[in-house]
């Protein structure tokens, strides 16, 4: 019986060392879990802050991009203005020039006119 007494002991030992390995592996699974629980919970955090900052971007991006078309809008009406004033300007002194050149013509025509008398 010595050797049946053995094989118990053999067993229950077995059975222990297994149980006991069974307690450590499921610890450590549920560590593992934890931790992956952990970082997923953090890389959700973290993609929903980044998507929140890139929307906060953008929104100022747009603004600064309305902000260049008004700006825009605005340099091009102001130049669009002075071309008309220049214009305006260079066509009075093409008119003012021609009625000079017209006058001085006709004044030295007199003047030959009267020389020559």
């Amino acid at each position: 019986m010595s050797a049946k007494t053995d094989l118990d002991q053999a067993a229950t030992n077995a059975v222990n060392v297994i149980s006991q390995a069974a307690l450590e592996a499921t610890k450590v699974i549920a560590a593992a879990a934890a931790e992956a629980t952990r970082i997923r919970e953090t890389s959700v955090s973290s993609d929903h802050d980044i998507l929140i900052e890139l929307r906060t971007q953008m929104i100022g991006i747009k603004a600064d991009i309305k902000e260049l078309k008004d700006g825009t809008a605005v340099q091009i009406g102001d130049h669009e203005h002075r071309l008309t004033n220049l214009e305006e300007s260079r066509t009075k002194q093409t008119v003012l020039v021609s009625l000079g050149v017209g006058l001085l013509t006709l004044l030295t025509s007199l003047l030959t006119y009267h020389i020559m008398k």
